[in-house]
């Protein structure tokens, strides 16, 4: 039984990075349509910067770097990361802008998905 439950996690886990992944591509592949699926609580605000941000962006590279193991807690998860995103616009590749972030994920019938990123 114990082993059962290892081994659950570690598929959890394994989940949880490939919707991360997903989720970065979506992002510097400038397509809504994909990161809407993967995080579904996409305020309508937050989709009006993303569409004004791939409007302008010629190029996007998104880095998320895990920090650590996800923390999976029943049908939640969260997940520290240092994200960075750069730009390139009209005028050039931007400097990176990096932060750390707390991924916070749930597990629905599909599978995982993307609740916040803060």
């Amino acid at each position: 039984l114990e082993l059962l439950a290892k081994e659950a996690a570690a598929s959890g886990k394994d989940a949880i990075l490939a919707v991360v992944e997903r989720y970065r591509e979506a992002y510097q592949n400038k397509d809504l349509e994909r990161l809407k699926a993967l995080r579904p609580g996409l305020t309508r605000n937050e989709l009006k910067k993303l569409e004004e941000t791939f409007r302008f962006a010629r190029q996007i590279r998104m880095d998320l770097e895990a920090a650590g193991e996800p923390k999976i807690d029943g049908d939640s998860a969260t997940l520290r990361s240092q994200m960075t995103i750069q730009l390139r616009d009209e005028r050039g590749m931007n400097p990176p802008a990096r932060a750390d972030v707390v991924i916070k994920l749930r597990r629905s019938a599909d599978g995982w998905l993307i609740d916040s990123i803060q």
